[in-house]
């Protein structure tokens, strides 16, 4: 007999049943017979203190700006704003709701918990450009370190933790382990980062170039 893969709304319904309840700064919340999500310093408060939403697009407005009415270009930076809860009828409701509050976040995980996923080393990465990025090819492993320390600190750039080494089998051994630890607590799906992002490879080529001007290059 031939099993068919579970769907991404039936691994979210799955681990919602063994009691998960927490990705990156929000929470899950059994109410009724669907789902209440806030923001993970919003656990407690008092409903009637929050502006409620019933869709799911709804996650889509409220990621979109910080408190100061900035926009968001990285969904992963700890910066959500506070003051909402939102209402969903189904599990599917839910899944969509976080894929607009952590794009792809419940499919890589799942990808990744399956062996489905290769995270790509970041050396490789740096590689790989063309162009205009084509200069952070030249950065060497501490290099890297560096870029990625400044450029993705847990508590105040982004909370996606990096399954990705510096290069194949150079792990990234001097970033905290909030920022590396794979193996979340039992209510916790880590958001996790698989390849680097835009912004990382942006901050790269800033970072090499200022070195080789400081080097007279």
């Amino acid at each position: 007999m031939t099993l068919h893969p579970k769907s991404l709304t039936e691994e979210l319904a799955d681990w919602l049943a063994q009691g998960g309840r927490r990705i990156g700064e929000i929470v899950i919340l059994p109410c009724g017979e669907g789902w209440e999500v806030r923001h993970v310093d919003d656990a407690e408060s008092p409903a009637s203190s929050l502006t409620a939403h019933k869709t799911p697009e709804a996650a889509r407005e409220i990621s979109k700006y910080d408190a100061a009415g900035q926009y968001r270009p990285l969904k992963g930076a700890p910066n959500l704003v506070h003051g909402w809860r939102l209402t969903l009828d189904t599990t599917a409701a839910l899944r969509d709701a976080l894929d607009f509050f952590y794009p792809a976040a419940l499919g890589n995980w799942v990808a990744f918990t399956q062996g489905r996923a290769t995270p790509s080393p970041i050396r490789e990465t740096f590689a790989r450009q063309t162009g205009m990025y084509r200069i952070t090819g030249l950065l060497d492993e501490d290099d890297c370190r560096a870029v990625v320390a400044d450029n993705c600190a847990y508590a105040t750039n982004c909370r996606r933790r990096i399954a990705w080494p510096v290069a194949a089998g150079v792990p990234f051994d001097t970033l905290p382990p909030e920022k590396t630890n794979l193996e979340p607590a039992p209510d916790e799906m880590p958001v996790l980062c698989l390849h680097a992002c835009s912004l990382l490879v942006a901050s790269a080529r800033t970072y090499i170039k200022k070195k080789r001007a400081a080097a007279g290059q």
